[in-house]
């Protein structure tokens, strides 16, 4: 039996407040445990990792529907796969446009930083602003890759529905010429009573 829609494709409230919980634990830790500039290091390694994880996702928009021929599906069916399938593409969609912003963030981090070393505050308060920089940028990575995470399981809950419509899909399809078969003997072959048949039994 398919699931219905929201137990199916709706994110449950507690993976939906650990998406953001957990990159936003990182992003306030992050100015604590790291320095801005380290963001140098790690730099060119997060952006190529950001630009395959944008790549794999135009490649699975690509994609489209995952089945072409409706023939052997019934109408609620397809529904719900068409449901299924606009929930996986909008998901996807974000999470481009998360890693665009987050690769536009690390092309542009060292001149955030340059820009805060270069106000004429005091230097609490530009540790404090470099501090905000390297948070903002630290929740941006941390949550697009939370966000691919939940595309993964999303992608694999299509894949799961697919699979079990195209099961009932041959399921029916082998009912139906299983009683076709039988019909097509019971008319090759009508059932003729013997001679004496249903005649009551003296005694």
């Amino acid at each position: 039996m398919v699931r219905s829609r929201p137990e199916q494709h709706g994110n449950k409230p507690m993976s939906r407040w650990l998406q953001v919980a957990v990159p936003l634990g990182l992003a306030v830790i992050s100015p604590l445990v790291m320095e801005p500039r380290n963001w140098g290091d790690i730099r060119q390694g997060t952006m190529m990792a950001l630009s395959v994880l944008g790549a794999a996702v135009f490649v699975r928009l690509a994609r489209g529907m995952p089945i072409t021929n409706t023939d052997f599906f019934e109408v609620q069916e397809i529904r719900d796969l068409s449901f299924a399938v606009k929930i996986v593409m909008r998901r996807m969609i974000a999470l481009i446009i998360l890693a665009f912003m987050s690769i536009i963030g690390l092309n542009f981090i060292e001149l955030f930083l340059k820009a805060a070393s270069s106000l004429t505050v005091g230097l609490e308060a530009k540790g404090v602003i470099s501090g905000l920089i390297s948070g903002v940028l630290t929740f941006l990575v941390a949550f697009t890759l939370a966000r691919a995470v939940n595309v993964v399981r999303g992608d694999y809950d299509l894949v799961e529905l697919q699979s079990t419509l195209m099961i009932r899909a041959v399921e029916r399809k082998h009912a139906k010429e299983v009683a076709a078969r039988l019909d097509e003997a019971d008319k090759a072959s009508p059932f003729m009573p013997r001679e004496g048949y249903g005649r009551q039994i003296q005694h």
